[in-house]
């Protein structure tokens, strides 16, 4: 995927407790991104019909802290989501140790990328690429890189991720992305997904996917209990129906066959992942397991695909 503008210097604007952000807007809606700060997506708001604006994810006010980076915003998983066990990785016959995540010990968590600064421009009032490259290193042990793209189109927010092998092996490969939508109150959640992976305590799957359980089966009403949830074969479109009356629609491109629902008890967000494989899906697979995602860059191929928040009133 060819993204041009990138490489050149950052077009800042707005600076606070968080950092330089691009801000790119339409009428009725506008995104901030601070490429500094792990290539996040630091605020979305939008204009309501009634002139108030509202925040559709947590607005990230503070700056990355490793060991404890906030629960806001949104950011990237590359070149892979979710947890590796034990922080090592099966793949072509080899076991490749990858660093273990501060918020995951002892596994790693959704790739490194979004702990690393981005370069980043705007291309144009409502568009802003952005850009990492990575050597090989002890998060990852194959070099890559990686563009993000924003644009904002009326009441919709487009991401396209896009993830290259750089390095002379294949190289297993994953995307995915994080948002962290704000929910003051009850919200509810509707999905069509065929299966779900049941997980052990530390969110690892236990093995093969299931049919899904009886109490995965939308609508699902999200109150103060706590829900985590992978889910398999997804079709590619979730809602979310907030109290205040905004609904969330969230649709992803083929290559995101799985969503990961995760709203942890008494928060005040709700996190709706669309994601290329399940969590330790490398290793899965590795271990025989159908159906987890995995995917190989060949040395030069890309992985891409799109994300696109459209937003509405109920």
């Amino acid at each position: 995927m060819d993204l041009p503008g990138i490489g050149a210097a950052p077009h800042l604007e707005a600076t606070d407790a968080a950092g330089s952000r691009i801000t790119i807007a339409t009428a009725g809606l506008t995104a901030q991104i601070a490429a500094e700060a792990g290539g996040r997506l630091a605020r979305l708001s939008r204009c309501r019909r009634s002139g108030q604006s509202v925040d559709i994810v947590v607005p990230m006010t503070s700056g990355l802290v490793p060991l404890g980076w906030p629960k806001a915003g949104a950011y990237p998983l590359v070149p892979y989501a979710n947890r590796i066990a034990q922080a090592r990785l099966s793949f072509l016959g080899r076991v490749h140790d990858v660093a273990p995540h501060p918020d995951a010990h002892p596994h790693s968590l959704h790739g490194h990328t979004h702990l690393e600064p981005w370069v980043g421009t705007r291309t144009g009032e409502n568009q802003a690429d952005l850009s990492i490259t990575c050597k090989r290193s002890k998060a990852w042990p194959w070099a890559f890189e990686a563009k993000q793209r924003f644009a904002v189109q009326e009441d919709r927010l487009v991401v396209t991720l896009s993830l290259r092998n750089l390095d002379r092996e294949p190289m297993p490969a994953g995307l995915g992305w994080h948002p962290y939508f704000l929910t003051g109150g009850p919200a509810e959640v509707t999905f069509t997904a065929d299966t779900w992976w049941p997980y052990a305590a530390d969110f690892l799957p236990l093995g093969h996917s299931q049919p899904l359980a009886n109490d995965l089966h939308p609508p699902i009403v999200l109150g103060n209990e706590g829900l985590t949830a992978y889910l398999g074969h997804w079709s590619g479109e979730a809602k979310l129906e907030r109290d205040d009356g905004v609904r969330i629609t969230v649709t992803a491109d083929g290559i995101f066959d799985h969503l990961v629902l995760h709203r942890p008890a008494g928060a005040a967000y709700c996190c709706l992942e669309p994601v290329s494989h399940v969590a330790n899906g490398f290793n899965l697979a590795a271990d025989g397991v159908d159906g987890v995602g995995l995917h190989v860059l060949e040395s030069g191929d890309e992985l891409a695909g799109s994300v696109t928040v459209t937003l509405s009133e109920v």
